[in-house]
């Protein structure tokens, strides 16, 4: 089965740069302090099987801390030793994946809203059988899920410990809140199971600000995941800044927005090279597309979305920043819900022309009662959520439509999908 690209990152044919597949690759941090102290590892994560959850101090010595140098080399160039660890990684992944039994498998951690807790689980497309993975699954984050699973969502967003944000390659990025501490992004690699880096919310000297937006993607030119985020002052300005999680380095990057359009609260997509957020404007309440190029590192003119009764409620059936076939998408409802049956459009962006192009109509029937899209995967592979509250999948090309067992009561389902790569023949659970 293809795996849409920006699951994938790709650099003259390598996959995945800058995430670990082997202990042989791995390289080793050391550090004396670790902020993974209050990781409480549940013990019905901890199996029997090859993949055991590891020890604090073991995941702290995965953890590089970039805050350290990033005090002081920011805007400057630096040849530190830690400098291209990332990209390292990326060329002994490339080694493994040209072997031909290599074996990418695609899967989503799915955050799932309750009224009184935030639940975390993984769903695995292996095989094209999509399928919730059971606490004995090998590819279950042993390590991962005991620190985000049940949260109690009456907290307030700001005030907890761990909160997933973005997802590129097998790369998840946290938002880490001690307690009595500074907030500081924690980089996760699904990959291995453990901390690979650890940075505060913006440069040095800054860490007062309220942060908006943030987006983490991969720059082909460079072979490094990079870190744009957005963030507000005293006085309404707005501001930008860019790291490089192979250099440690951060980066000044021009906003060229105002005040009045802001990313909204779904998380960004991003696809061969570029971050993509819907906006919204503070005045108009009009909506569209920000972008952001890691190449070149700045931001593109805003993308308009689809005018007029195109563009549904975001109460409603949303519109869904999506991948197709490579480019940029959305999918969008084009029907009320006293229409049988439900009539859904995927919208392709030209870049080079800068207009929407309609690329496929599918319907649902009335029957599933769609309340929500929430997903697109492999161009034919919709999920949305009905009026129950259930999660469905609907298959375009066969037009089946399968529950997958997840329920919740009316606030969120979050998707942040990543890739795993298992050598030789993978087991399915």
């Amino acid at each position: 089965m293809a795996i849409p690209s920006s699951w994938v990152v790709r650099d003259n044919g390598s996959l995945f740069k800058s995430c670990n597949l082997s202990s042989k690759y791995k390289t080793k941090f050391r550090s004396k302090s670790s902020l993974l102290n209050s990781c409480n590892l549940s013990a019905k994560y901890k199996t029997k099987s090859r993949f055991k959850s590891r020890s604090k101090s073991s995941l702290l010595n995965s953890c590089t801390d970039i805050s350290a140098k990033s005090k002081t080399n920011f805007k400057t160039k630096s040849k530190s030793k830690y400098s291209d660890s990332s990209k390292a990684l990326g060329n002994a992944e490339s080694k493994l994946i040209k072997s031909a039994n290599a074996q990418p498998k695609c899967m989503f951690l799915l955050r799932q809203e309750h009224k009184e807790t935030h639940d975390y689980c993984v769903i695995s497309t292996e095989g094209n059988s999509f399928r919730v993975l059971d606490e004995d699954d090998d590819d279950l984050p042993r390590n991962l899920l005991p620190l985000l699973t049940a949260e109690n969502s009456s907290i307030p967003w700001s005030h907890k410990s761990y909160v997933v944000l973005e997802s590129c390659g097998s790369l998840i990025l946290l938002l880490f809140k001690p307690i009595h501490s500074k907030p500081q992004y924690l980089v996760w690699d699904m990959e291995m199971d453990t901390c690979r880096y650890r940075f505060p919310l913006v440069s040095p000297g800054r860490e007062d600000e309220d942060l908006w937006a943030c987006g983490l993607g991969f720059d082909p030119s460079s072979g490094h995941y990079k870190l744009v985020v957005c963030w507000t002052d005293y006085f309404d300005n707005v501001y930008a800044e860019m790291l490089s999680l192979g250099t440690g380095l951060w980066k000044a990057v021009h906003y060229p927005f105002d005040f009045f359009i802001s990313p909204t609260r779904f998380p960004s997509i991003h696809i061969n090279g570029f971050c993509y957020w819907i906006a919204a404007g503070f005045r108009d309440r009009s909506v569209a597309i920000m972008s952001f190029d890691f190449a070149r590192e700045r931001f593109g003119a805003l993308i308009p979305l689809l005018e007029g009764e195109k563009v549904m409620s975001f109460s409603n059936l949303s519109v869904v920043l999506v991948e197709f076939q490579g480019s940029l998408a959305v999918v969008c409802c084009n029907s009320s819900k006293d229409i049988n049956p439900f009539i859904f459009e995927i919208w392709a962006w030209n870049a080079r022309g800068r207009f929407w192009s309609l690329v496929s109509t599918f319907d649902i029937p009335a029957a599933a009662h769609p309340r929500a899209v929430l997903n697109l995967y492999n161009n034919d592979k919709l999920f949305f959520e009905d009026f129950k509250g259930d999660l469905l999948l609907y298959d375009l090309a066969t037009r089946r439509q399968e529950n997958l067992g997840r329920t919740f009561d009316g606030r969120d389902f979050w998707f942040f999908p990543y890739v795993k790569i298992c050598v030789g023949p993978c087991r399915k659970g």
